[in-house]
């Protein structure tokens, strides 16, 4: 069976530009056009690109993230680890590391926050997302279902599930989910991605 991994590359689309929003709005600088590479082309000379230069010890990478991320990043775990009771607290935490590609920070976060508000759907699919993204299918699967029984009309949330099935190797089940889906919630977004699906 071919997976078809594009809703993935969506998922990872949307945590790598809300990084860069982050990232951005943390810096506050203003966005520069790169210059055309070519033979002889060097790292700019601003903000962001500081102390990053040609060859291995230049590569992009964890040793070189800016300070000031580094720095937010400290002080979100610091604050949810000082309250741990705060769902706010917790849910920026989670939100930001997972924005931060840090998904088992992230994965902590939505779990301790879940304890709190155990029906917020939304949270629900974003932790199934990252159990997703680190193939642990089988909690991803137990979490979508959560998401589902809090609220059983959530076409996402049951689009996800049907994608998670396939992926877990039962492609006749997912196929019955988008059905169902579709027939239930027509026009919904999951309906339509189901749709997309359905047609492949």
């Amino acid at each position: 069976m071919k997976f078809n991994k594009v809703y993935v590359y969506i998922i990872i689309l949307v945590f790598a530009v809300a990084g860069v929003v982050i990232f951005s709005t943390l810096s506050g600088t203003k966005k520069q056009d790169p210059p055309p590479i070519g033979d002889g082309a060097q790292m700019p000379q601003d903000g962001t690109h500081e102390g990053m230069g040609s060859g291995a010890a230049g590569e992009p990478g964890s040793g070189n993230v800016k300070a000031d991320i580094l720095e937010k990043m400290a002080q979100l775990e610091k604050a949810a680890n000082d309250n741990p009771n705060d769902p706010a607290k917790l849910l920026e935490y989670a939100e930001f590391m997972g924005m931060a590609h840090k998904p088992d920070k992230a994965i902590d976060g939505y779990t301790r926050y879940l304890k709190i508000n155990p029906n917020n759907v939304e949270v629900l699919i974003a932790l199934s997302s990252l159990y997703y993204q680190k193939k642990e299918l089988d909690k991803a699967l137990e979490t979508i279902n959560r998401a589902i029984k809090v609220d059983p009309k959530n076409s996402e949330a049951i689009f996800y599930l049907g994608f998670i099935e396939r992926e877990k190797g039962d492609v006749a089940k997912a196929k019955a989910t988008w059905q169902k889906l579709v027939k239930d919630f027509p026009g919904t977004p999951g309906a339509e991605l189901a749709e997309k699906e359905l047609a492949k």
